[in-house]
C-alpha cells in the first residue's frame, strides 16, 4: 500500500485534471462525429427533444443521468450532435486523470503516466471519445470507482467508502447494467468495513436504483408503459438477438470479435496485459493484491459481455482494467526482455533507454493505427475499424449526401429507403419519409427500428411516417424512391424498379428508382424485393 500514502494534493490533482481535459479536447474534437455514427446516438439526440423511453428516446434502460448531462451541455451549445461528442471528449479527460491516479497508486509514477498514455492513443478509446455514446463516461466512472475502491479497502477510509458508494449510486442513473457489473467491486472494497456501514451503503445503492427507475418511468408514461416497454425490449431484442437467442453457436463469433476489439484497444500492449494476467493467475502479480482486485473489477464485466453480447463499445468498458494491468507490467517486462535480470513482478522500475524506446514505439503504433487512411491502395479498412480518418471521411460523405438530397429531391415526392443509415437519415432529413426495411436482412423484424418523419417514429401518436409493413405501401404522391445506402442494391432485381444514378460528389453516388403514377407497394422477403402497382393483390397486407 506504499503508493496510497503518496497522494496528490487537491491543487495538483486539479491542474492534472484540467491538463488531461485539455489534451482530450484538443485530440478528440477535431475528429468528432458530426453524423450520429451509431443509431443509439440518434436516440440520445432525440431524447433531448422529448425524453420517453417507450418511444425509444432513448432505448431501455433509459440512461437518465447521461441524457441529463448531455442536456446540460446542450443548454449552452444548442447543438445536440456537438453536445454528445463534447461530453464524450470531456469524459475522456476524466478517464485520463483517474487512469493516472490509479496506476500511480498501484504500481508507481511510471505506471500512472503509462496508463493515461495508453488511453490517449488507444484507437478504440479515441474513437468512442469522438462519438455520441456513454462509453467513455462509463470508463471514467469505472476508473473512479476502482481508484476509490482501492482506498476503501482500509476500514478507516470511510470517506473513500462513501465516495465509492455515491459513484455506484450515480452509475445506476448513467447506465444501470454498468452499475450492476460494478457492484462486485463495491463488495470487494466494503467487506472489511463495519456491518452498519455496509448495510447502509447497500441500502443507498438499492434506493438509487429504484429512484432512477421511478424517474425514467415517470418521464415515459408511467409504470405500466415502462414495464411493457422493458418487457418487449427484453423479449424482442435481448433474448431474440443476443446470445440467449443465438445459442452456443454465437460464442466463437463473439470470441473473434473480442480478440479484434482487444487488438484495436491495446495494440502491442496486449503482450504486457497478457503477461500481467498470467502473473495474477500464477501468483506473480505486477503489484500487491492485483489478482483479487482485478478479478472483482474486471471479471463480472468480461463474463457478462462474453456471454450476453459483444460490440466494440463494450471493449471500452473493459479497457480501463486492461490498461492498468498492462501499464503495471510493461516497464518491468521490457526491462526483463532486454537485460534478463529483472522479474516481471518488481513494481515501479525506472525504464532504461531501450525499454523506454520500446514503450514509445508501441504507443506510436497505436497512434498510427487510429490515423490510418480509410483506403490503403486497393485495400479498404474493415467497416468496424475505429479510425479517425474513417470518422472524417464519413462526416464529409454524409454532409455531401444530405446536401444533395435537400437540393435535388422533392421531400413531398421522395421516399428514402435506408438500412445501416436509417437513423441518420431520419434525424438529418426530417422532412423526408424515411423507412428502414430491416426484415430484408433478418429472419424476423426488429420492432425497435421504425420508420420516421419529422423525427417522429411511426408508432408515435401523430406520426406521418410510412409504417414499415410487408408489403411496404408507396402512396400515390411518392414519385421516386431513393436508396440512401448500398445495402439494398444486390437485393434490388429488375422486377422491383429500374435504378438510375444520383451523383452527389465526385466518384460517389446513390440510386433512385422512379415510381409509376398511382403508387403501389414494395413486397419484400428475406433478401428479395419486388414492386407491384396499386391494386395488385400482392399489395394487400400479408396474413
Amino acid at each position: 500500500m506504499r503508493g496510497l500514502a503518496a497522494r496528490r494534493g487537491p491543487l495538483t490533482a486539479s491542474i492534472l485534471g484540467l491538463s488531461f481535459t485539455a489534451v482530450a479536447l484538443v485530440t478528440r474534437l477535431p475528429f468528432r462525429d458530426r453524423t450520429l455514427f451509431i443509431s443509439d446516438s440518434v436516440r440520445y439526440a432525440l431524447a433531448l427533444e422529448r425524453y420517453d423511453m417507450t418511444a425509444g428516446r432513448p432505448h431501455p434502460p433509459g440512461n437518465p443521468l447521461y441524457v441529463g448531462c448531455i442536456a446540460f451541455i446542450d443548454y449552452f451549445a444548442g447543438d445536440p450532435v456537438f453536445s454528445l461528442a463534447l461530453f464524450s471528449a470531456l469524459a475522456t479527460g476524466a478517464a485520463f486523470l483517474f487512469a493516472y491516479l490509479l496506476g500511480r497508486d498501484l504500481a508507481g509514477e511510471t505506471a500512472g503516466w503509462l496508463a493515461a498514455g495508453l488511453l490517449m492513443v488507444s484507437p478504440l478509446f479515441w474513437f468512442f471519445g469522438d462519438v455520441g455514446m456513454p462509453a467513455t463516461g462509463e470508463a471514467a466512472l469505472s476508473l473512479l470507482a476502482a481508484w476509490l475502491a482501492r482506498r476503501a479497502r482500509i476500514p478507516v477510509e470511510s470517506v473513500a467508502f462513501w465516495g465509492l458508494t455515491i459513484v455506484l449510486a450515480l452509475s445506476f442513473g448513467f447506465r444501470s447494467t454498468f452499475a450492476v457489473l460494478m457492484a462486485p467491486l463495491w463488495l470487494f472494497a466494503a467487506w472489511r468495513h463495519p456491518w452498519w456501514r455496509i448495510i447502509t451503503g447497500a441500502a443507498l445503492g438499492v434506493a438509487s436504483a429504484v429512484g432512477w427507475t421511478v424517474l425514467v418511468a415517470s418521464l415515459s408514461g408511467g409504470w405500466t408503459a415502462y414495464r411493457e416497454t422493458s418487457a418487449a425490449f427484453l423479449s424482442e431484442v435481448v433474448i431474440a438477438t443476443k446470445i440467449l437467442g443465438g445459442g452456443v453457436g454465437k460464442i466463437p463469433i463473439q470470441a473473434t470479435e473480442i480478440g479484434t476489439s482487444s487488438l484495436l484497444a491495446l495494440g502491442l500492449f496486449m503482450v504486457p496485459f497478457l503477461v500481467g494476467l498470467v502473473g495474477c493467475l500464477i501468483g506473480r502479480p505486477p503489484f500487491p493484491g492485483a489478482g483479487p482486485f482485478m478479478a472483482a473489477w474486471g471479471i463480472p464485466m468480461a463474463l457478462f459481455h462474453m456471454t450476453y453480447d459483444w460490440a466494440p463499445r463494450f471493449g471500452v468498458l473493459l479497457l480501463p482494467v486492461a490498461v492498468i494491468l498492462a501499464a503495471a507490467t510493461a516497464v518491468p517486462l521490457a526491462q526483463w526482455l532486454i537485460t534478463g535480470r529483472r522479474s516481471v513482478a518488481v513494481p515501479d522500475l525506472p525504464p532504461g533507454p531501450v525499454p523506454r524506446a520500446l514503450i514509445i514505439l508501441a504507443l506510436a503504433l497505436n497512434l498510427s493505427l487510429f490515423l490510418l487512411p480509410v483506403q490503403l491502395g486497393s485495400w479498404t479498412l474493415p467497416a468496424p475499424y475505429p479510425g479517425g480518418m474513417r470518422l472524417l471521411d464519413r462526416n464529409h460523405d454524409m454532409a455531401q449526401r444530405d446536401a444533395a438530397i435537400r437540393d435535388g429531391l422533392d421531400p413531398e415526392g421522395t421516399l428514402v429507403l435506408a438500412y445501416g443509415s436509417t437513423f441518420h437519415a431520419a434525424y438529418f432529413l426530417p422532412v423526408y419519409r424515411v423507412v428502414g426495411l430491416y426484415p430484408l436482412f433478418q429472419d424476423t423484424a426488429d420492432a425497435w427500428v421504425p420508420s420516421a418523419r419529422e423525427r417522429v417514429f411511426s408508432f408515435e401518436p401523430g406520426s406521418t411516417a410510412l409504417p414499415a409493413l410487408d408489403p411496404l405501401p408507396i402512396p400515390a404522391d411518392i414519385h421516386q424512391v431513393l436508396i440512401y445506402d448500398d445495402d439494398y442494391l444486390e437485393y434490388w432485381p429488375a422486377t422491383a424498379l429500374p435504378l438510375t444514378d444520383f451523383n452527389y460528389d465526385r466518384g460517389r453516388r446513390m440510386s433512385v428508382a422512379a415510381v409509376p403514377p398511382g403508387g403501389g407497394c414494395l413486397a419484400y422477403d428475406y433478401q428479395r424485393l419486388s414492386f407491384h402497382p396499386a391494386g395488385d393483390p400482392a399489395c394487400l397486407p400479408q396474413p
